[in-house]
């Protein structure tokens, strides 16, 4: 029993995959997977974590307040490239 439900978690995760365009059916129950789907596949996972990393700071400033608002996304996500701004 195990080793179906594992054939049908990898048939899903294939489907899934050719949704996403990374693959296409050739025929029934068989799927090539274009050459660079991987790295496709990466960039994709890349964004994602860009951007749940970017809702999670703006959900921090909210909690943080103004005063410490200034800092957070461009540090976090740039590394600690990021200085205090001059108040003029």
């Amino acid at each position: 029993m195990l080793l179906d439900e594992a054939i049908l978690a990898l048939k899903r995760r294939a489907r899934e995959l050719q949704r996403m365009g990374l693959a296409r059916a050739v025929m029934r129950n068989v799927l090539a997977f274009d050459p660079d789907w991987r790295q496709r596949l990466q960039a994709m996972e890349l964004h994602l974590d860009v951007r749940k990393r970017i809702v999670q700071e703006r959900a921090l400033r909210r909690v943080a307040g103004p005063e410490l608002s200034w800092h957070r996304p461009t540090r976090d996500l740039l590394g600690s490239l990021t200085t205090k701004p001059e108040c003029v």
